[in-house]
């Protein structure tokens, strides 16, 4: 074979690695433009404030929404920045990515601002609670085993027997009574349901418990309203109360200088906490004001000259 055959020879080896490497490539960039088909993202033909639903989620009512939003994020934060695995979590609740999730959520809110006339941030804080009283619900027609009664004691015949004692100093006799206990029986229970309470990481012991205790400590009181007890004398006496306890009075007594019980200040605290968060824009402004005039007040003693009930 003379030169010229092995460089034409050469020249059809080399024509054929191109060809063949071409191939691959082609073969390649194929196959990756069907991976890329596979992973279109189909959007959701229904769309809240101009973003579309994550899939599977059309038919939820919005405290659902609200709940598998609570869902994403909570297992978002035990996903340590590994992008494939975030990516799976998306993928798995009917996101196209973390943008959609964050754009979604935010559009729920701002639909509900728009429905009831309020902020964004009132908003908010409307859905977080309504979802509070959902889980609340939840739990108390659930099976927990915690929730169950103590001696045939239920929390909510407990948390009245409690107001009995709050009322009356400290005294036990009304809440045997009502518990229908001896007082060894009363302490058994007692010590359980404080026992219980302290272990429920969830709170909803002591959330039943609190709405129990108000319902029945408020029952035959003069209704309190924003004219009778007003925001102003609610930080007041709250400012007085951190502040002079810290000066070494004791509650009750800080109480008493307002005429005040401990059952009265239960019963405002419960009415403001509401209140306040009805209207968070209007009362946090005050709350920051009222705190910073009262606390000039009283560091300087316990005055309290132009209090007017």
């Amino acid at each position: 074979m003379g030169l010229f055959d092995s460089l034409k020879n050469k020249a059809k080896e080399i024509a054929k690695s191109v060809e063949d490497t071409s191939n691959q490539e082609e073969e390649t960039v194929n196959n990756e433009e069907v991976e890329e088909v596979d992973h279109v993202y189909e959007y959701s033909d229904k769309i809240v404030q101009g973003v579309h639903y994550p899939n599977g989620w059309e038919s939820l009512e919005e405290i659902e929404i609200l709940q598998k939003l609570d869902d994403v994020f909570e297992e978002f934060k035990e996903i340590d920045g590994d992008d494939d695995a975030e990516d799976a979590l998306f993928e798995k609740y009917g996101f196209k990515d973390a943008g959609h999730y964050e754009d979604f959520k935010n559009a729920i809110r701002m639909e509900r601002a728009e429905q009831e006339g309020v902020s964004f941030t009132q908003a908010t804080i409307n859905q977080h609670q309504e979802q509070q009283t959902a889980s609340l619900e939840a739990a108390k027609n659930s099976d927990r085993e915690d929730l169950q009664p103590v001696d045939g004691v239920s929390l909510e015949t407990w948390a009245k027997a409690m107001v009995s004692v709050a009322n009356s100093g400290g005294d036990v006799s009304g809440a045997l009574q009502i518990s229908g206990k001896d007082q060894a029986g009363w302490d058994k229970v007692t010590e359980e349901w404080n026992t219980r309470m302290a272990n429920d990481t969830s709170m909803v012991i002591m959330q039943v418990y609190s709405a129990a205790f108000t319902a029945k400590a408020t029952e035959d009181k003069e209704e309190i309203t924003v004219e009778s007890f007003p925001f102003e004398k609610y930080i007041e006496v709250r400012t007085a109360q951190s502040i002079l306890t810290q000066q070494g009075k004791d509650p009750q007594e800080v109480l008493e200088m307002f005429g005040m019980t401990v059952m009265d200040w239960s019963n405002v605290g419960a009415f403001w906490s509401k209140e306040f968060h009805s209207n968070v824009e209007k009362y946090h402004p005050l709350d920051t004001e009222y705190t910073k005039k009262y606390e000039e007040k009283y560091k300087l003693g316990d005055s309290h000259d132009d209090i007017d009930f």
